[in-house]
């Protein structure tokens, strides 16, 4: 017989937005504190309350940091692996987006277009045979989605 159990994500997979977040769970108290923690940290850093894109990037922030712990708990606790090739990418972004923040909070314009290519082709061609044939497989199946 089938279970009649809603089914829940877990890991990577659970959605984390604020309008769906119950303001009573852990969960909810996490990502207020995370982001409180964030805003003050750039208003004390900066010396001005955060613009709207710097809280937009806080949130993201926040948001990519408690699925990557949600991933990691599930893993920890379940060995579940499922979504592993989800998880490094997921990493990236998130180290992506906290060298942003930190760029803003130093007051440099940051990265433009030119800049991001230079250091996008740089860390290509640190790579090995191996690792470019996987970010080819990468790239080619986001084309084919």
């Amino acid at each position: 017989m089938r279970d009649k159990r809603k089914y829940r994500p877990t890991g990577l997979y659970r959605k984390i937005e604020e309008s769906q977040l119950d303001g009573r769970t852990l969960t909810a108290k996490l990502v207020r504190r995370l982001t409180e923690e964030l805003r003050h940290y750039v208003e004390v850093q900066t010396g001005e309350a955060p613009t709207i894109t710097v809280q937009i990037l806080i949130q993201r922030i926040v948001y990519k940091h408690v699925r990557l712990s949600n991933y990691e708990n599930t893993v920890v606790t379940s060995d579940e692996t499922a979504e592993a090739q989800h998880y490094v990418p997921l990493s990236n972004s998130l180290r992506l987006d906290l060298a942003q923040l930190m760029t803003i909070i130093k007051g440099d314009r940051g990265l433009g277009l030119d800049e991001m290519l230079k250091e996008a082709s740089a860390l290509i061609r640190g790579l090995s045979d191996e690792e470019l044939t996987l970010v080819n497989k990468i790239i080619n199946k986001g084309r084919k989605e």
